[in-house]
């Protein structure tokens, strides 16, 4: 039935859960700005890798972070190179390999989004004496598994407050510049976007 969720009953204790082929991501251009804010939540585990110095070029080991609702991502491939020249700033460059296992990015009201896949990232985090910002873009292909049955493919950059990165509801604004494709197309930004943390649109008129 469109636009309608579909529920299941499992087990003597009746527990209802989502089921059938998987939601789609909704919402068009705004969803896939969504989604991509939901994968960049384990990278705040990147941008809190701080080092001391003038300039620093290291590669660092793998780094494996939990999600916030189960499973995890690991950043493989790390290279780290810090810039604390500048009195009360620096600038934190890293590049690694993002891959997500069942990572359970965000919880929306047909189940958890579980990602699997990986990109490729960029990362660059300036900080001051008051605050921190971090670019970094996304280049690959990830699914969205679980509850859904949909992907996400990136060629992208994405500016946000680090805290933001990290926190798991309120609006949040994220500069976009690039190209997002799911199931419902492919989308071209180079604009400011507010997303919520912690949602994700949802479509359930292919079900």
């Amino acid at each position: 039935m469109n636009h309608t969720i579909k529920m299941c009953l499992m087990g003597a204790a009746l527990t209802l859960v989502a089921c059938g082929p998987g939601a789609k991501i909704g919402g068009g251009k705004q969803g896939a700005a969504e989604a991509l804010f939901a994968a960049s939540g384990p990278t705040s585990g990147a941008s809190d890798r701080n080092q001391q110095g003038i300039v620093i070029d290291v590669k660092l080991q793998d780094l494996a972070v939990a999600c916030r609702h189960g499973g995890e991502a690991v950043m493989k491939d790390f290279t780290l190179k810090v810039d604390t020249s500048t009195p009360l700033s620096a600038n934190v460059g890293q590049n690694y390999d993002m891959a997500y296992n069942n990572c359970g990015a965000v919880k929306t009201e047909v189940g958890v989004a579980n990602l699997n896949g990986s990109f490729k990232l960029v990362q660059t985090v300036a900080t001051t004496s008051g605050s921190a910002s971090v670019s970094q873009s996304f280049k690959g292909r990830i699914t969205f598994d679980g509850a859904f049955n949909d992907f996400l493919d990136a060629d992208i950059v994405q500016t946000v407050n680090a805290s933001a990165l990290a926190t798991g509801t309120g609006s949040v604004s994220v500069v976009l510049k690039g190209t997002l494709t799911d199931s419902s197309g492919t989308y071209t930004y180079d604009e400011a976007v507010n997303v919520t943390a912690g949602s994700l649109s949802v479509d359930l008129s292919k079900n």
